[in-house]
């Protein structure tokens, strides 16, 4: 079994503002190691302004079959530094 993360948009913010996520659900790879940057869409035609700390999605978090034949971990020190993280969204690093 392994921990699978998906970033869905707040209901509030979408229903009062038109503000969501762009590709609802964004899955989260178990093996994700970095920052979790959310990709949104304003539907209507005029602004919203977020202010540092605002919520603008939620993360659920999902227990899966790990079909892969892996050992999955949750020990911080097992887990070496790649290069995943640089680029941008997901694996086109654009």
């Amino acid at each position: 079994m392994i921990s699978v993360y998906k970033i869905v948009p707040r209901s509030g913010l979408a229903h009062k503002h038109g503000i969501t996520v762009t590709n609802s659900p964004g899955i989260i790879d178990s093996g994700y190691q970095d920052w979790v940057k959310v990709s949104l869409t304003n539907t209507r035609d005029d602004y919203h302004v977020f202010t540092h700390g605002s919520r603008i999605a939620q993360g659920l978090c999902e227990i899966v079959l790990d079909q892969s034949g892996n050992q999955a971990t949750t020990d911080e020190n097992v887990f070496s530094v790649t290069g995943r993280a640089t680029g941008g969204f997901g694996s086109t690093r654009v």
